[in-house]
């Protein structure tokens, strides 16, 4: 799976960055097709030993959404100084957690 998407993905990403009205079209598609298989291959080797990492970040993820919800219904009222501060430590707090129970409890 890691070989599909990290080619698919770099060759993408190349293929718009790179100038198409290049003379020299055939360079510029073996570059592409080099660099997206290593890419390939790199994200191939390493995505299967991250497995715990996704979840961790699906964890954060629904911990910031919890964050936000808690502040929109319950904690809103509680004033601070400047106004936003007690907003982004709620969600902080709530994407820790959410990242710490997403990693441990997979």
């Amino acid at each position: 799976m890691g070989l599909v998407v990290g080619f698919i993905g770099v060759s993408f990403i190349l293929l718009n960055i790179w100038d198409a009205t290049e003379t020299n079209q055939s360079v510029r598609m073996w570059t592409v097709l080099v660099l997206g298989l290593i890419a390939g291959l790199i994200l191939g080797w390493f995505l299967p030993k991250l497995e715990r990492l996704g979840l961790a970040v699906s964890g954060a993820a629904l911990g910031f959404f919890i964050g936000l919800i808690l502040y929109g219904f319950l904690l809103f009222k509680i004033s601070s100084e400047p106004a936003f501060l007690i907003f982004y430590q709620i969600c902080l707090i709530c994407t820790l957690l959410g990242f710490i129970f997403g990693y441990e409890y997979h």
